[in-house]
This record gives structure tokens, C-alpha cells and sequence, in this order.
């Protein structure tokens, strides 16, 4: 007998414990209207294309920024300020404000003029763009095309690797890891953890065994971006004032966590009337995407405008988490972003996640802080912020440590 209409069109069951109630892709291949699950309220529903770009969002080059002190203050003061004034840049070089990272470790000049452009980004906007990362365009590409293939796997393939209800939200799901979702985005994804050593281990045999290769360059891609973060954080640190491994030791050091999520937004029949991924910031301290075609979106607070950011060819997008904005005293900003769909092409997205450990201490760096300048959230240890992440009460958590 055949199936009945929903379920060959993807709607796989009401069951609330089923964390894969629907497959997004077969939604999309069946050409029926988007279903009332996934539809969002008014407010929710998206007022930007996904190409309509906004040419303002920082970009930075990491080139140069170990050469010279010159060098290397220019890019802590552009990271800096696009930090402050977005919460979101992306960087070339390894890039919304464009960012290159060349030449940060051969000059202080170098260095300087990235410190300086990203804490222009920070400041500004929270999200920049970075190039000459350090990244090779090929580990790059090899990612994208593994994950790629893992979604075109056929469904019943891809559930065995699915998020089990009531464990920690890794694996694969379909418009949402939360069964209690009720409504839902227009996304299939994957989620790994990937750092650090410990979870890698205890999770890599998990990892999906085809391709052949996926394990191998997961890993060796959770390396790179590890390192890169390493170097941003260092920057945004410098772009404070504060010391280059201030951030990084605030947030656990070596015992640092990441997460890697592979987002696939298929081709959809009404993307007025839903969204990729729902307006949110991120809980974490810093989270690297990697885009080929558009859809993320920021929220420009004070202009109430949400901005479109344009893919870069071998760019990474940066956005700061809710960490930053709470160990900058509120100089940087946690940016709130979404994304949105089309009825055009389907859009695939690599996200890192670097989080601090479960145990660290966090609150504004008392360097910061002075009578003029008093401190603006209070001091948490991390694992108590997920009871705060996970209810939901406003897209801001941190507004639940405003002092």
C-alpha cells in the first residue's frame, strides 16, 4: 500500500520524542507548500532577500599579522572595532567589515593594523569577514563537499547517525535537534564535537564513515579552525588592551570546546513565510561560518535593520558569542543573526563553534571596569548559563546577568 500523501512528502511522524518529525529535503523536492510547522509568526518572517548584500559589513586581512608590531596593531584595531560595532566580520587571509589576516605575524606594523581593524568590526558591528586565514581553499572545499554528500545520502541512511531523544544534542536532524520544537526551521543538520581530545575521541567513532574521507578531514579541519581561533581571540584580546592569551585562558584555555555543524537549507517553494535558522546570538565565545551562497543575515540593533552578508571567495565569516560581549563589558557585541531561504538554489553552511569549558569562570575583565565603566553583568561559571540558553525567555540570555 503506499504511504500516505504527508509521509511521502516527508513528514515523517507527530511523534514529539521523534527528534526527525520531518525531512526538509524531500519537503523541498515534493514542491508542496511549506506545511504550518515551519511557518513563523509575522515578526519572525524575513523582510531581506538572502542576496541582497549589505557592503558595509567588515572584512579583514590576517596578512601580516605576525611580520611586525605596525602590522599587527592595525589588524587588533580593525578586528576591535568591528567587533564593537557589529558583533560579526569575516576574515580573508586566513572575512560585513573584510578583514585580512596577511602579514600578522611578519611586521608589528601588520599586526597592529588588524588589531585595529578588528576592534573597529567589533566595536561596529560584532560580525566581520577575514581572509588570508591560513586555511587552505582546498581542506575548505574538501569539508564542504563531504558534508554535501552526507545529506544527498538517502534518508534512511542519514537517521542512523540521528540525535537521540534526551541526549546531548549531536548528530543529524531535520528542522530541529529539539523535540519540543514547535515550530521548526527549514534546515536539515549535522553536529559533531569535535574538541577537545577527550570528546573527539569518545565521539569520533560515531562520526559517518562515508565518504571514506569524512573523519579524516573533519578532524583535520576542526584542527585549522582551532588554530585560527586561537589567533582571533588573540586579537580581539590585544583590541581590548588586554593581554593576547586573556580571552583564551578566561575561556579555558587548552580544555576549550568546539562544536562543528553542517547546515543544509534546500531550495524552498515560500521563503517569505519561514527561515533557515530563527533569529538567535550565539551562547558561545566566538563561532567561525563558512558560506558559498547567501542567507546569514545581522541584526543592526541601532539602526533596526537586518543586513545580508555576502559570500567572499575563501572568506570566513566571524561573529562574537554572548562570552565576548560579556568579557568586553558590553564594548563588543554579541550580534543577533539569522538565516534566510530561497526558492533558487539550495545553500549549504559550515559553522564552528569554540565555546569556553563547562568550569570557567566568566564576568567582565576587571581590567575593564573603573567608576566611570562599572561592571554590567555579573560573574557565572559557564555550565550555568545553559539553564539560561535552554528556557528561551528572550533571544539576549545574556540579559539574565545584566547587574
Amino acid at each position: 500500500m503506499a504511504p500516505p500523501v504527508a509521509e511521502s512528502a516527508g513528514i515523517a511522524s507527530n511523534d514529539k520524542s521523534n527528534v526527525v518529525p520531518y525531512s526538509v529535503m524531500k519537503l523541498a523536492d515534493s514542491k508542496m507548500d511549506v506545511p504550518e510547522k515551519f511557518v513563523k509568526t509575522i515578526g519572525e518572517r524575513p523582510t531581506v532577500a538572502y542576496n541582497d548584500y549589505c557592503k558595509e559589513i567588515p572584512v579583514i586581512s590576517l596578512k601580516g599579522i605576525n611580520s611586525s608590531d605596525a602590522d599587527r596593531a592595525r589588524i587588533v584595531s580593525e578586528i576591535g572595532l568591528a567587533c564593537a560595532e557589529w558583533g560579526i566580520f569575516q576574515v580573508v587571509d586566513h572575512g560585513i567589515s573584510e578583514v585580512s589576516l596577511k602579514g600578522i605575524n611578519s611586521s608589528d606594523a601588520d599586526r597592529a593594523r588588524i588589531v585595529s581593524e578588528i576592534g573597529l568590526a567589533c566595536a561596529e558591528w560584532g560580525i566581520f569577514q577575514v581572509v588570508d586565514h591560513g586555511i587552505s581553499e582546498e581542506l575548505m572545499a574538501k569539508m564542504m563537499a563531504n558534508s554535501l554528500e552526507f545529506f544527498k545520502l538517502p534518508l534512511e541512511e542519514k537517521l542512523k547517525y540521528a540525535t537521540k531523544p534526551g541526549g546531548f544534542p549531536v548528530g543529524y536532524a531535520s528542522g530541529s535537534h529539539r523535540s519540543d520544537d514547535d515550530i521548526l526551521d527549514w534546515r536539515e543538520l549535522m553536529v559533531h564535537r569535535t574538541l577537545p581530545s577527550s570528546i573527539r575521541e569518545q565521539d569520533s567513532n560515531i562520526w559517518p564513515q562515508f565518504p571514506e574521507t569524512y573523519r579524516e578531514v573533519l578532524a583535520n579541519y576542526s584542527d585549522n579552525v582551532d588554530r585560527l581561533v586561537t589567533s582571533l581571540l588573540g586579537l580581539i584580546s590585544e583590541s581590548l588592551g588586554l593581554p593576547t592569551d586573556y580571552i583564551k585562558n578566561a575561556v579555558g584555555g587548552e580544555n576549550t570546546e568546539q562544536k562543528i555543524l553542517a547546515n543544509y537549507y534546500p531550495q524552498c517553494p515560500q521563503p517569505d513565510l519561514t527561515l533557515g535558522l530563527r533569529s538567535h546570538t550565539d551562547y558561545g565565545t566566538i563561532t567561525i561560518l563558512q558560506q558559498e551562497v547567501g542567507g546569514l543575515q545581522a541584526y543592526k540593533e541601532d539602526r533596526d535593520l537586518w543586513v545580508t552578508v555576502e559570500p567572499l571567495p575563501a572568506a570566513l565569516v566571524v561573529n562574537l558569542g554572548d562570552q565576548i560581549q560579556i568579557l568586553s563589558n558590553a564594548k563588543y557585541c554579541s550580534v543577533e543573526h539569522q538565516a534566510v531561504v530561497n526558492s533558487n538554489e539550495t545553500r549549504l553552511t559550515l559553522v564552528v563553534f569554540a565555546n569556553p569549558h563547562s568550569l570557567s569562570l566568566i564576568g567582565p575583565a576587571p581590567e575593564l571596569l573603573s567608576e566611570e565603566n562599572p561592571a554590567k553583568y555579573r560573574t557565572y561559571t559557564f555550565k550555568d548559563y545553559f539553564p539560561i540558553c535552554y528556557a528561551k525567555q528572550s533571544k539576549k540570555h545574556y540579559d539574565a546577568l545584566a547587574i
